[in-house]
């Protein structure tokens, strides 16, 4: 940093805190510093990145090297823009030599000199050096800042003269470039993330992203159009496997967005804060359309031509899409949409879409689109108990019993991640009775109020019909074939083919070999709540007897009833 010039342009505010600066820019000369440097830094700025240039902070009369070289070490970002002249400033040395000596992220920028020039410190540099011995710098010094320049010179940077449009185009790049190694554009995601490898490989294969050794391929090309529908029970992890592909994978798109609570927006009439909200992310500026119809008009033609990632989270119908990315003619090639749904078939209609928009001019009917499903299973034991301990056990040992209890909840939470998540987090240095009315809680009913929330959602948007079908396999047909109560189904006009289609389609049943039916065990105690909600304790006014116990109660309280209305009718 060439502190020695322009020292009237000092603020005059006290020395900031060292640990707020994510970049460090290292330079030297008033030419780098008008134009390129200061275009640079309020870039930089837009983008919400705290860069440390120059005097940032120090009062005149401050010893400034020591304080700088404080905030090298505190920086995660050292940029240093070699010129002409840079070599010329012993504090731009040093400032090298400390990134170097601290083992800093360096990402060098040639302005207006090679790599080669500053490695092998030829022409200026060589120059500069030579003065500095000349004035009495000492060799060890010298030689320390020559190997500080040799390493630089050979990690990965810019050039400004290989760039076509020139200090723009390299401003453009660098800023996207710290974005991405800050993560500024990461989604927020729990650190306690287990058993996310194998989904989060096979999601990147339909998305056709090439990811290697949990790695994204950098420099990949993306190509055609790729839909990917996200299913699966509730809480087990589809937002949470949407964020951390988006995390990973959202550098390689011009535009991006995450929409979250689709249906819950939708169901509030409030569609265009969603299309605002899409537009102004896509676009980075904001854009408030008129009506829906406007912001449809605006998404098909606007970014027709743009690389898009868009994830939709929580979509029932796809009605709900249809405004905001309801055909894929409305993106451009390498454009990726994954889409959040309670249901396993809702981007079918992305098919039909399809087939309509190929008619148009819009889209080439030698365009490559692909539709995909993928179902995310439950975890296994292994990745269940893994993320139980993480929340409920702490660095203390615990006893075998509490070890045979963790074993059990996770076996009665079905391998659910939120429900691990929720009850290992209540049960944190709880005592071994807690431990066991949680287990009976998990067996009885939905542990958690957002767990119930969301299943039964799921079970108010079925039909009537699929209502009974779902209440009836809760109650009684778990693990049995299903052509038994199909015949019982039939003959109450209750449709069973198309209403255990949709029962699977919504992830509430499967169809498991031998034609069994199956439910999670979190869903069939939603089923049975359903059926004592209105009267918890009054069985005889239930749809439903399932347990021995309360049968027997309420056949011994139908003959008391029942003899005292023959005497009654004797008399």
């Amino acid at each position: 940093m060439d502190f020695c010039d322009n020292q009237s342009s000092l603020p005059s505010t006290r020395w900031p805190n060292v640990c707020r600066y994510e970049v460090f820019l290292s330079f030297r000369g008033e030419d780098v510093r008008r134009s390129f440097i200061q275009f640079l830094h309020k870039s930089l700025a837009d983008s919400r990145i705290y860069a440390f240039i120059d005097h940032d902070g120090i009062e005149i009369g401050e010893k400034i090297m020591p304080k700088i070289l404080q905030v090298i070490r505190h920086t995660d970002i050292c940029i240093p823009i070699f010129s002409q002249d840079f070599a010329s400033s012993k504090s731009c040395l040093e400032e090298v030599a400390e990134m170097v000596g601290c083992n800093r992220t360096i990402m060098p920028i040639f302005y207006d000199v090679s790599p080669s020039v500053v490695g092998k410190q030829e022409e200026s540099y060589q120059k500069s050096f030579c003065t500095h011995a000349d004035l009495g710098e000492m060799s060890a010094t010298i030689d320390n800042w020559k190997k500080a320049l040799h390493t630089v010179s050979r990690m990965r940077g810019w050039e400004l003269d290989k760039f076509k449009y020139g200090e723009h185009e390299l401003i453009n790049e660098v800023v996207s470039t710290v974005r991405r190694l800050l993560r500024k554009d990461d989604l927020y995601v729990t650190a306690h993330l287990v058993g996310m490898d194998h989904p989060v490989q096979e999601l990147m294969k339909k998305l056709d992203v090439r990811y290697e050794n949990g790695e994204v391929i950098e420099g990949q090309m993306l190509t055609g159009k790729r839909v990917v529908e996200i299913s699966g029970l509730p809480g087990i992890g589809k937002s949470t496997l949407a964020t951390v592909v988006y995390n990973r994978i959202h550098h390689l798109f011009e535009g991006k967005s995450f929409l979250k609570d689709i249906q819950g927006e939708v169901e509030q009439r409030r569609l265009l804060s969603l299309q605002e909200d899409l537009i102004s992310r896509l676009q980075k500026k904001t854009y408030t359309p008129k009506s829906p119809a406007e912001g449809t008009e605006f998404i098909k033609y606007r970014f027709r031509d743009l690389r898009v990632l868009i994830i939709l989270d929580d979509v029932s119908d796809f009605k709900q899409i249809n405004s905001l990315a309801g055909d894929l003619s409305w993106f451009g090639p390498g454009s990726r949409i994954i889409v959040i749904s309670m249901r396993s078939n809702l981007v079918d209609k992305y098919g039909q879409a399809r087939v309509t928009s190929r008619s148009s001019s819009i889209v080439n009917s030698c365009d490559d689109i692909l539709v995909e499903k993928y179902e995310l299973k439950q975890m296994n034991n292994d990745h269940a108990f893994q993320l139980f301990c993480k929340y409920a056990l702490t660095e203390k040992p615990h006893q075998e019993e509490f070890s045979s209890l963790a074993e059990d909840i996770i076996l009665a939470a079905g391998g659910i991640p939120l429900v691990i998540e929720v009850v290992g987090s209540f049960l944190r240095g709880k005592t071994i009775e807690f431990w066991k009315e949680a287990l009976g809680r998990l067996k009885r009913e939905p542990y958690n109020e957002e767990v119930k929330r969301i299943l039964k959602r799921r079970y108010e948007d079925l039909d009537r019909y699929a209502r009974e079908i779902f209440l009836d396999i809760a109650c009684f047909f778990v693990e049995k074939d299903k052509t038994i109560p199909s015949y019982m189904w039939e003959a109450c006009k209750y449709d069973p083919y198309r209403g255990i289609d949709e029962l699977h389609n919504m992830s509430l049943v499967k169809i498991r070999e031998n034609n069994e039916l199956w439910m999670h065990d979190q869903i069939k105690v939603l089923g049975r709540e359903i059926v004592k909600e209105k009267n918890p304790y009054e069985p005889f006014r239930w749809s439903r007897l399932w347990n021995q116990e309360d049968i027997e109660r309420v056949l011994n309280e139908t003959m008391v009833n029942f003899e005292d209305k023959e005497v009654s009718f004797i008399v």
